[in-house]
């Protein structure tokens, strides 16, 4: 999935909030599987992200609750290091004051923290230092979120299984049931079997590939033969043509030009 900016992921939060099955276990709605994949839906249509698929958004929803949580951690670990008013941890994200606004008073974190989010609490005696460190922890939250993301995606890669997966933990379970010697029998007959059938196959598709070659070579010579027979046929019209073309020209010579002409091969007769 594409890197989101602050924008992006605030619009994400919003419409995570305006879907309370997906966030409030108090809710009626939270166990009904049918209106959370509803809201999913409404959340991947409204994003407008061709990147964002079902697995995506849940793995971006874990991980911004995850954040979330560690600021949590924060604003709690500075108001227990006796710091005054002025020194809390106050998170500079921008989805994060929206996310513990519906997400505060659903106990799903229990903390007894306070955010000061007033105007007041964000300023101090040295309000340029406070902004730049202010930037910097964004960048880093952002960042840590973008690789935390990133890993979690592999990690929770589901492995995907078929009818073939099970069909062959069904085969190995009755080979263990046999003796050792049979079991191997076995085993080379099935692996001569699938040897059989892969090079079958191979030699389908070299089968096609010749045909397809053959095909596209006799397009080319059907093209380049009717390519020939269009110029042999201009050119036996050009000839069919030609005296009638010169007759015409001689009719279309004025007629000064033609007594010249004739003058000249009276001379050229009493030479």
């Amino acid at each position: 999935m594409a890197r989101w900016g602050d924008d992006k992921t605030l619009q994400f939060v919003i419409l995570y909030r305006n879907h309370e099955c997906l966030w409030n276990p108090k809710s009626s709605q939270y166990k009904n599987n049918i209106l959370r994949n509803n809201a999913y839906e409404d959340m991947i249509m409204k994003m407008n992200d061709p990147t964002l698929s079902l697995k995506s958004l849940k793995t971006k929803i874990k991980n911004l609750r995850s954040v979330y949580h560690n600021e949590l951690k924060k604003i709690e670990h500075s108001k227990r290091s006796g710091s005054g008013t002025a020194e809390v941890y106050n998170p500079s994200t921008s989805w994060f004051h929206e996310m513990h606004s519906f997400l505060g008073d659903t106990g799903d974190y229990r903390t007894s923290i306070e955010l000061n989010v007033e105007d007041s609490s964000r300023s101090s005696s040295n309000p340029s230092k406070r902004r730049k460190k202010g930037v910097l922890e964004e960048g880093s939250i952002t960042c840590a979120l973008d690789r935390w993301e990133n890993l979690t995606s592999v990690i929770n890669r589901p492995t995907e299984y078929d009818e073939f997966h099970y069909f062959a933990q069904n085969v190995a379970a009755q080979l263990r049931a046999l003796p050792l010697y049979a079991a191997l029998d076995l085993q080379t007959e099935i692996q001569t079997l699938l040897i059989a059938a892969r090079q079958c196959e191979i030699q389908k598709e070299k089968i096609m590939e010749n045909a397809l070659q053959s095909r596209v070579k006799s397009a080319t010579t059907t093209s380049k033969v009717a390519l020939s027979a269009n110029k042999v046929e201009s050119l036996t019209f050009m000839l069919k043509w030609m005296p009638l073309i010169d007759q015409n020209y001689y009719k279309a010579v004025p007629p000064e030009q033609s007594g010249k002409t004739k003058k000249k091969k009276i001379n050229k007769n009493r030479n």
